[in-house]
């Protein structure tokens, strides 16, 4: 779920704490998942629970978090789909039991909204959101070189990553229409799901056109790509297409019929390849920006404490594995320097000592580092806990340990930041960044390296870091030993 990343990097970059976890929905894969996401959700204490998608996803998240959870419907949760028919109604039973509980519902579409069984009224209509940043246009030529495509030919992008409800059999139906019109060849090209997205402005700006024959769709993103990409789109009339193109040409929008459609692709290919369409300036609303500053105005008006900004939100999807950790590194030179947040906080550091072994806000289990630490277990002295206060009271906390056999990666006079934590009404508030920026700077020594361990899903956590300078190194799984994860080690899974 690409998109569900993008958005909650966007909410990130607007000042708010997200955590994303990816729910595995398999028979095999569900009940082992829902201890992890309980953990995730207690652990994580967010305001909003906002499922991306409906059916389990929606329905486990309302289950767990309920009335704080926000239910974003994209289109098969809601959308007639093929399968077994029991599949597909329990699918949608928990899609509108979903709606039931939840404390808001949010649809891709006014067409999905209008398939809601109840509580139609209030929702909000928003569509996915496209990076400007990444779907650009850029020369045809140029691109077709870069693709090997021969600069001539008529080539239609079409995306076929289900191609029973994306309808194949009618795209290509349709094309050989338009060749029987243009009296010449035209090519798909077939996105079939497994298309790198960093790849696709490439492809759009080289093809000629978008096509889109749909049964069904929510908002189909792909039509909001290529606007940005000011590839010309021809579609049925499906989802919120005929609405979002309302104002892009060039642009078709015709019926289910594959002679209309192959009309409408001819005279498309006939305008030359060099024609591009004013999507681009006609898509405001469909910015990823405008569509995150929309989503904070939705989460701050349910009237939750300081929702929009200092509270978190939690994020769940669907059909994509996580990855377990992601790892960072600071290697050499000085950390980013952050300006204090406030100077009525402080910062000071807890060290291990005869008569001090647990840290504050850490549970006794903790203690174990201490034990370390005066067995001379660790290769250096310099395993200690950064802490933020105010009038006494802490409200963050940054560990710092020296390799043991947890970190076979790590050199003997590195330190590993791992264990960080903020009072959930102080986050968003730049305590995190300030204090591991202070700290990297005060444990700074030759030759070290610290080293950054969060889990995949904490995009807040990994945005803390980046902001002070450390670099993805790749990500890493922790393993086990006889059966147990006490003496598991963390190993790089890909660099």
């Amino acid at each position: 779920m690409i998109f569900a990343r993008r958005l909650s990097s966007a909410l990130v970059d607007r000042g708010m704490n997200t955590a994303t976890y990816y729910l595995n929905t398999s028979i095999a894969g569900y009940w082992s998942e829902l201890p992890k996401l309980r953990r995730i959700i207690k652990d994580f204490q967010p305001d909003i629970v906002a499922a991306q998608f409906g059916s389990l996803t929606g329905f486990t998240a309302a289950l767990l978090s309920g009335r704080r959870a926000v239910v974003i419907f994209r289109g098969s949760d809601l959308n007639p789909w093929s399968g077994p028919w029991m599949h597909v109604w329990t699918s949608h039973l928990l899609s509108h039991l979903a709606a039931l509980n939840a404390k808001h519902v949010v649809c891709v579409s006014k067409e999905l909204r209008n398939k809601l069984w109840w509580r139609r009224h209030g929702v909000d209509v928003l569509p996915s959101g496209v990076d400007h940043e990444l779907f650009q246009p850029t020369d045809f030529t140029s691109a077709r070189r870069e693709l090997g495509w021969d600069r001539d030919e008529k080539i239609v992008l079409f995306n076929a990553s289900n191609r029973v409800v994306k309808r194949l059999d009618r795209a290509l139906a349709s094309a050989m229409v338009a060749e029987r019109l243009l009296g010449r060849t035209v090519r798909l090209e077939i996105l079939k799901g497994d298309t790198e997205p960093n790849r696709i402005p490439l492809l759009m700006s080289a093809a000629n056109c978008l096509l889109v024959v749909s049964d069904y769709e929510g908002s189909p993103t792909v039509v909001q790509e290529a606007m940005a990409c000011q590839l010309p789109v021809v579609s049925v009339d499906v989802g919120d297409v005929r609405e979002i193109l309302a104002n892009v040409s060039p642009s078709w929008v015709v019926r289910r019929d594959p002679e209309e459609i192959g009309q409408a692709l001819a005279e498309c290919l006939r305008s030359g390849e060099s024609r591009r369409s004013n999507g681009r300036q006609a898509m405001p609303r469909c910015s990823l920006h405008s569509i995150a500053e929309r989503m904070e105005h939705i989460f701050g008006a349910m009237r939750l404490p300081a929702a929009s900004k200092e509270h978190g939100v939690a994020e769940v999807g669907t059909s994509e594995a996580p990855k377990e950790y992601r790892l960072f590194e600071l290697k050499g030179g000085q950390p980013r320097a952050i300006c204090a947040p406030n100077p009525e906080f402080h910062f000071e550091w807890w060290r291990p000592s005869p008569f001090r072994w647990f840290p504050p806000t850490l549970s006794w289990r903790f203690g174990v580092w201490s034990l370390f630490h005066h067995l001379h277990l660790f290769p250096c002295r310099d395993f200690c806990v950064a802490f933020v206060k105010v009038q006494g009271a802490v409200i963050h906390r940054t560990c710092f340990v020296p390799r043991y056999f947890r970190w076979p990666f790590s050199a003997a006079n590195d330190l590993i930041v791992t264990s960080t934590w903020t009072a959930p009404n102080m986050r968003g508030r730049g305590f995190a960044s300030w204090a591991l920026s202070l700290a990297c700077k005060q444990l700074q020594k030759p030759e070290r390296t610290f080293w950054y361990v969060t889990r995949d899903y904490n995009s807040t956590s990994i945005a803390v870091c980046r902001k002070v300078g450390f670099i993805s190194v790749g990500t890493a799984e922790r393993t086990t030993w006889l059966g147990t994860r006490i003496f598991g080690q963390f190993r790089v899974t890909r660099p």
